[in-house]
């Protein structure tokens, strides 16, 4: 019966063994998927950028020729904040999920209804946008003050868009619109590199980039709620007050709201996966030392019941390291 009682004791114990190993290699794995996070290249930088959310006056800017001239004549007043590099007002921020998913038309690609029309994620920004953020320009080029309302409407592309719709071809030149038949056609004048915008653990999708000043008339709207990001040379926590003091001063009417970094904006993109990884972690690390005790536990019980036998092997001259790692190696076992 002793001995039976013994066997189900280390039964029980070398499966709790194996579940601790488990659960402690589950964490491991979750450890080393966050790390990975933080060596994914997003496709943008987050080093010295400050962001905010700006909702500017529904009255006095309805019309989309004054919102984009509240943008550009403050973009103006922070870019000449001392330190300031640039300043770009974006629709939606890489990694926070906001975006426009719009049906699209090809040229050259027929699409009888929507539903048979591609579709694409569409970013509306100012010109600064990709200096600020360090997108990179693959071809062609970027916009530029000239791209306004009037002129010629263009549009750049990330990577993905220009191999899904234009593969094995130059899109510079070629042309897309929205799935609108009053709406004119784009140019299609740069490529960019791919930015992860979703979450940092998603491919990158295709991405369309309008510029501001034309989106009302090409691109059905410029949004009136944006997000203004903010390179600067200094750090951010010095230029927060300044850009405060000059947001109010150029329109008070107008409050700042979701003042953040991007390197705050990237951190709260993995803090799931890192938590679930620091409890798996803890939980991993407790099941282990609960573990060794039951181990100890059982050797210890063993060694008790065979008190008698192992002294009367030693009176008999059976070298102690012997006896020891007798011991040890069912204990390993």
């Amino acid at each position: 019966t002793a001995r039976s009682n013994h066997a189900l004791r280390r039964v029980l114990v070398g499966t709790q063994v194996t579940l601790a190993v488990v659960l402690a290699s589950g964490a491991g794995l979750m450890l080393r998927s966050v790390l990975n996070m933080y060596r994914v290249d997003t496709g943008f930088s987050t080093e010295n950028v400050l962001t905010f959310q700006l909702n500017p006056s529904a009255s006095k800017y309805s019309s989309g020729e004054s919102r984009v001239a509240f943008y550009d004549g403050l973009i103006g007043e922070i870019e000449a904040i001392p330190g300031v590099t640039s300043a770009s007002a974006v629709f939606s921020l890489p990694l926070t999920g906001g975006t426009n998913n719009w049906s699209i038309l090809i040229e050259g690609q027929e699409a009888a209804t929507v539903g048979d029309a591609p579709a694409a994620r569409v970013q509306l920004c100012t010109p600064d946008y990709f200096e600020t953020l360090g997108l990179s320009l693959l071809r062609g080029r970027l916009f530029d003050e000239h791209d306004v309302a009037d002129s010629p409407p263009v549009v750049v592309i990330s990577e993905t868009m220009a191999r899904t719709h234009w593969p094995n071809q130059d899109p510079l030149g070629k042309r897309m619109k929205v799935m609108d038949p009053s709406w004119p056609w784009l140019e299609v004048i740069g490529v960019v590199r791919d930015v992860r915008h979703q979450s940092v653990d998603q491919e990158p999708r295709t991405w369309w980039y309008v510029p501001y000043a034309q989106g009302y008339a090409t691109a059905y709207y410029s949004p009136r709620n944006m997000y203004l990001a903010v390179h600067s040379d200094a750090e951010v926590e010095q230029v927060v007050p300044v850009i405060r003091n000059v947001v109010a001063g150029y329109d008070i009417s107008a409050p700042i709201s979701n003042l953040r970094t991007m390197d705050q904006i990237f951190a709260a993109s993995i803090n799931g996966t890192r938590f679930v990884a620091i409890l798996l972690g803890v939980f991993g690390g407790l099941a282990l030392f609960l573990a060794s005790v039951g181990v100890y536990g059982v050797i210890s019980y063993a060694v008790s019941l065979r008190t008698h036998e192992i002294g009367l092997r030693m009176a008999l001259g059976a070298p102690g390291m012997k006896v020891l790692a007798q011991i040890v190696r069912e204990g390993l076992v």
